[in-house]
């Protein structure tokens, strides 16, 4: 699955048009190594 499914929803295009811009302010603010996992982009997130 994609994250292409979500222009279908209102809001979806502008989002993930922000998209990256939010995932590298994301990495900066805490210090993140971001990696491609076959050709994939997964998200992980912190419990806690």
């Amino acid at each position: 699955m994609t994250l292409e499914h979500l222009r279908g929803f209102p809001g979806g295009v502008k989002w993930l048009e922000r998209l990256p811009r939010l995932v590298e302010e994301c990495r900066e603010q805490w210090s993140l190594r971001l990696v491609r996992l076959r050709g994939r982009i997964r998200l992980a997130r912190i419990e806690g």
